[in-house]
């Protein structure tokens, strides 16, 4: 990749560079991230670009490696807080909270096949989902009354929120290829 010099946009290459030095001590040499890729830019001009780690065991990271990226920390928590399925207000940052996702990474080659049709293959889910989620509607609306009267949340309308959250996700983890198995119609 071609990368201008930094001081003709008005960076600092020392500064720059303290960047990759502060992510291979911090980050890279402790295991707490396998590998980092730093591009900066401005005004769609390259300054920096650095790699660093392994992207497996023994294999350095090139440059022109492809990421897989999926983030769904923070749909998860807004949306388990919207749900009244949890009372503390999510974090900003990665702070612990109650309600998360984990996703194993897919290993070996994806199925081509399912992946081709996989819209069409979610297509009976979203029909079912879209009557749950108009039932949970309901039903979120009666438990944001009975909290405000009694306090409480009445359990089996808590687990039926959560069935319905964790049915959507695993449906948007299937649709978004973060996963090849086919999600269950389940509440659990």
């Amino acid at each position: 990749m071609h990368v201008s010099d930094p001081r003709t946009l008005g960076f600092d290459p020392e500064r720059l560079a303290r960047i990759d030095a502060f992510l291979a001590g911090d980050y890279v040499a402790p295991r707490r991230l396998p590998h980092a890729q730093i591009l900066i830019a401005r005004d769609g001009v390259p300054v920096h670009f650095s790699t660093q780690g392994e992207a497996r065991p023994g294999e350095p990271l090139r440059d022109d490696s492809i990421f897989r990226i999926a983030s769904m920390t923070k749909p998860v928590t807004s949306i388990a807080y919207m749900m009244l399925l949890e009372d503390r207000y999510p974090p900003f940052g990665d702070q612990e909270y109650p309600a998360g996702l984990v996703l194993a990474d897919e290993a070996g080659p994806r199925d081509r096949l399912t992946v081709a049709f996989r819209i069409i293959l979610a297509i009976p889910h979203f029909i079912v989902l879209f009557f749950v989620l108009f039932a949970w509607w309901v039903t979120a609306f009666v438990a944001w009354i009975l909290i405000l009267v009694s306090g409480d949340y009445p359990q089996s309308l808590y687990d039926f929120g959560v069935g319905a959250f964790r049915w959507l996700i695993r449906v948007e983890a299937y649709v978004l290829l973060l996963v090849d198995e086919y999600p269950p119609f389940s509440l659990t």
